[in-house]
């Protein structure tokens, strides 16, 4: 997936979850954490295996279950302390849904399921090569590009697009967090540089 693919599956999870759990849509604040944290497993292992060379894969610490759940217990028990639970939570629904986001892809096409990459050091996805961030971006856009342009799309490319679709109108119906609270930060801001 890619970054904006996990924020929205991201989102669309983490809506139905704060829905579910306290009757009404996601807030910015938690939003903003949950939108952090589902990048947050690519920001951690793309570099350290494409440009630092550190991991034969793009999917390693970052996406470890082994790595992921003391972190979330960890968030999760720390915000509580700090009355921080909803963006603790956002943080915890956005990290999760991106390991699944990756396992759910993985494992549909081939069939059966590909948890392997997600229990690094006892697993791991196949090796990427040694290729700088760069290169590796452009060569999975490349692919991922010449996928959507093409006239007869695949299923994969059909379900990226309606779940693309379905969270815009989830997160218009939600209001749009956090994009009002940052358009009236942002005004007040002016309103204190310039003046009314």
């Amino acid at each position: 997936m890619w970054p904006w693919e996990h924020v929205a599956f991201g989102y669309l999870l983490y809506s139905a979850y704060t829905r579910v759990r306290h009757g009404e849509s996601p807030e910015a604040t938690s939003t903003v954490a949950m939108a952090t944290a589902a990048v947050l497993p690519d920001v951690i292992d793309k570099p350290l295996a494409w440009e630092f060379d550190v991991f034969a894969t793009g999917s390693a610490l970052g996406h470890s279950v082994f790595v992921a759940a003391p972190l979330l217990v960890g968030v999760v028990a720390l915000s509580r302390n700090a009355d921080r639970s909803a963006a603790a939570d956002g943080f915890a629904v956005g990290y999760a849904s991106h390991l699944l986001g990756d396992l759910l892809p993985a494992s549909v096409r081939s069939g059966a399921l590909v948890a392997d990459r997600l229990l690094w050091p006892l697993g791991s996805a196949p090796p990427d090569g040694h290729v700088s961030l760069g290169a590796g971006f452009d060569h999975y856009f490349a692919e991922y590009l010449a996928s959507i342009v093409t006239l007869d799309p695949t299923p994969y490319v059909a379900v990226q697009a309606a779940t693309l679709l379905a969270t815009v109108a989830l997160w218009t119906a939600d209001g749009t967090p956090p994009l009002p609270d940052a358009i009236e930060a942002a005004r007040t801001r002016g309103r204190r540089l310039f003046g009314d």
